[in-house]
């Protein structure tokens, strides 16, 4: 477990450090509608397939701020509403 902290947190820092900075805006941080319109100015960054780190950036100011990156408990699979009834 803790041999995959440090392989998150080098993550984190590479992309928190080197990558996101190069440029915030490349179209792969983009989120769509994920979180609905009114978060649109919500960018994230994927790593190690189930993790992100959620930031936002002011482009004339040069300002990036990241957030917060879900752990190994969030679940980022959709959720099957309740409705939804067993064809079997």
């Amino acid at each position: 477990m803790k041999k995959n902290a440090s392989n998150r947190l080098a993550a984190i820092t590479k992309l928190a450090f080197d990558v996101i900075p190069q440029d915030p805006t490349r179209p792969e941080y983009r989120q769509g509608g994920t979180l609905g319109d009114e978060h649109k100015h919500w960018f994230r960054a994927k790593f190690f397939q189930q993790y992100r780190l959620f930031f936002r950036y002011h482009a004339p100011s040069k300002v990036i701020v990241f957030a917060w990156v879900n752990d190994e408990d969030t679940d980022l699979a959709p959720v099957v509403p309740d409705t939804v009834q067993s064809l079997s």
